[in-house]
């Protein structure tokens, strides 16, 4: 209540996603036809952009990678008996 309000512009497109732009030029640019290739939606990403995008999916991976491993790591330690195997020894 005492700050001033946030004032939003909300007619105005959000700014593209690096990661889809990288995508859509690597993997969806190729079946476009040649005429509709100067459309902005298929712009060449630069090589600052290219990098960025590359480490962001990088630490995805080992991410994921190690959430993968994480049970795996508990799997040495012993098990504890289920409460109906206690009762039949």
């Amino acid at each position: 209540p005492d700050s001033e309000p946030v004032v939003q512009n909300l007619l105005s497109p959000p700014p593209p996603n690096k990661e889809k732009i990288h995508d859509i030029h690597k993997k969806v640019l190729q079946y476009v036809p040649p005429d509709l290739r100067s459309d902005p939606l298929y712009i060449v990403p630069d090589a600052t952009d290219r990098a960025e995008v590359a480490a962001t999916k990088r630490f995805r991976r080992q991410k994921a990678v190690q959430k993968k491993k994480r049970p795996a790591a508990n799997a040495d330690a012993p098990r504890k008996k289920r409460a109906a195997e206690s009762d039949n020894q």
